[in-house]
């Protein structure tokens, strides 16, 4: 089993000003708080009420934020996938989505066993209700880019 815990994001210097502050600094799904004028992105942001901490979250808000700044409102919106990868023993262990208990699930590519992976690794997905919602893959980084695009792409038409 693999157990991550999340960081507490240092919003102590933001204390007293007029930002909505929680779990971060709170944003819409565009990264703008409710001051028009400011967004945030990274770790830090609570957009849609979700704190993303993988630095791919802040480079895939980063546009929307711009975006939304330049047009003074929210115009663009974006629920990234959430993500990590970690390099172990001469593996990669990669994984994306928000896995549940109750979710159903099983290798799709590759062979896992009671030893261990193959020899190429697996690639496994995850469902709920008969919808993706995330995928573990350890030694099998293109597959794996795949599917967690495809997962990316489900979210957003999901939420739009």
């Amino acid at each position: 089993m693999i157990a991550g815990r999340g960081a507490v994001p240092n919003t102590a210097w933001l204390r007293g000003s007029t930002l909505a502050l929680g779990d971060g600094v709170l944003c819409d799904d565009g990264c703008v708080t409710a001051l028009l004028q400011v967004a945030a992105v990274g770790d830090v942001a609570g957009a849609g009420g979700v704190r993303a901490e993988h630095w791919t979250s802040a480079t895939e808000r980063a546009r929307a934020a711009v975006t939304n700044l330049l047009a003074g409102r929210t115009l663009a919106t974006l629920r990234p996938v959430p993500c990590f990868w970690s390099d172990q023993y001469g593996s990669r262990i990669q994984f994306a989505g928000r896995y549940r208990a109750g979710d159903t699930g099983g290798v799709t590519e590759g062979e896992l066993s009671d030893e261990g992976p193959g020899d190429g690794g697996f690639l496994a997905r995850y469902e709920r209700e008969g919808t993706a919602v995330a995928v573990l893959a350890v030694d099998r980084p293109r597959p794996f880019t795949r599917a967690r695009r495809a997962l990316g792409r489900a979210v957003q038409t999901a939420t739009t």
